[in-house]
């Protein structure tokens, strides 16, 4: 390859390296998440947890109606779970967590929503009662 043609390949390689740094924080910016602090103790998918921080993160959608997202308590990440679109509760006016109680007042993970969508819903679960979202 001639100079001329490694001179150009260098500017376009680093515009678009240029363009990659300037995306980076914007797509950051639209990762959708919800998080909730429980003073109490809480159930998700079957195993127990006591006080703590909870945290939703929506990681791609599965189908239109279907989202995969990551569960975290506190720390550590529980890993994926799937969870379906749902109307079963009308649309919320900020962001939201799902849970439910259990016979002994055990909370239970159901759902969560974002600020004006349908609710998304675990394992095709009806959800009965909201736990308002505390700020990071």
């Amino acid at each position: 390859m001639s100079q001329t043609g490694w001179k150009k390949l260098s500017w376009i390689i680093g515009a678009l390296v240029v363009i990659a740094a300037l995306a980076a924080p914007e797509i950051r910016a639209d990762e959708r998440s919800v998080h909730v602090v429980l003073n109490e103790p809480f159930e998700i998918n079957g195993e127990r947890f006591d006080a703590g921080r909870v945290s939703l993160r929506e990681v791609s959608r599965y189908t239109p109606q279907t989202t995969m997202n990551e569960i975290w308590v506190d720390q550590t990440c529980l890993g994926l779970m799937m969870a379906d679109a749902s109307d079963s509760i009308s649309r919320t006016s900020d962001d939201r967590i799902l849970f439910e109680r259990d016979a002994d007042g055990t909370l239970l993970l159901v759902g969560f929503a974002y600020r004006g969508e349908r609710t998304h819903e675990f394992n095709g679960r009806r959800a009965t009662a909201w736990l308002t979202v505390a700020t990071n």
